[in-house]
């Protein structure tokens, strides 16, 4: 059948979050190169995107579920880990620009006129 899509054990899950832990990729969950890296060591036929997709919208809601085996230091480094990459990869730096305009007629005027 085109476009099925096998569905991720508790197996497969554990280990995406062993590898996390294993290579300390707490604060690299909302990047790319680090989940190209878990496919290719991984070999199950899980694109790097399908994994990542998985762990956000699957996982990690759901990081303290007993299930996992989890310690608590574990969960919380993968819970701040997650949060915090997300916030230092909106970080602007406040010398350069007002962009994003916060008014559309912001980016209509012109500092030449």
């Amino acid at each position: 059948m085109s476009g099925y899509k096998r569905p991720y054990t508790l197996k497969e899950e554990k280990e995406i979050l062993k590898f996390i832990i294993a290579h300390s990729g707490f604060y690299q969950l909302r990047g790319r190169q680090f989940w190209v890296t878990m496919e290719e060591s991984f070999g199950k036929g899980r694109t790097w995107q399908s994994l990542k997709e998985h762990f956000r919208k699957h996982m990690f809601s759901k990081v303290s579920n007993p299930l996992y085996e989890l310690e608590k230091e574990q969960i919380e480094k993968i819970i701040d880990g997650y949060k915090n990459s997300a916030s230092d990869s909106r970080k602007v730096n406040d010398n350069t620009s007002t962009y994003p305009a916060k008014d559309f007629n912001d980016y209509l005027s012109s500092d030449s006129d």
